[in-house]
């Protein structure tokens, strides 16, 4: 699942040559709930459930000194980078993992998330 779908058909017609097997292309914007809930009842619908989820996706904000940050672009950071994968953790699992009783959540972070840089206030 991705926001736009462009590369993801790429990967997925690859990926379908390479492995011999079928691949399920979603699109959906992960800050938003209905979108999410509603890309992952489709992937349980079709393929049967959810073994793994990879919360992958994230930003950066403007490397701005901390007084000169917008709010704004912090809060939507946050809202990519923590908020987001927790939506979609939670949709997988009340959607398949749980009735499953199996499966593995892999979130990947930003090194930028374990050391603090100059100017870019969300990771300070």
């Amino acid at each position: 699942m991705a926001r736009t779908d462009l590369e993801l058909n790429q990967v997925a017609a690859e990926s379908e040559s390479r492995f011999e097997s079928p691949m399920l292309v979603l699109t959906a914007d992960v800050t938003k709930e209905e979108e999410v809930e509603s890309a992952i009842s489709e992937a349980v619908k079709k393929m049967g459930g959810i073994d793994l989820l990879v919360n992958n996706a994230g930003g950066a904000s403007p490397k701005l000194p901390a007084h000169e940050q917008p709010i704004a672009d912090f809060r939507k950071l946050l809202e990519l980078n923590v908020v987001a994968p927790t939506i979609v953790s939670q949709a997988v699992l009340r959607q398949s993992m749980l009735e499953a009783k199996s499966g593995h959540i892999i979130n990947i972070s930003s090194r930028a998330g374990k050391v603090g840089l100059p100017s870019i206030l969300p990771y300070v």
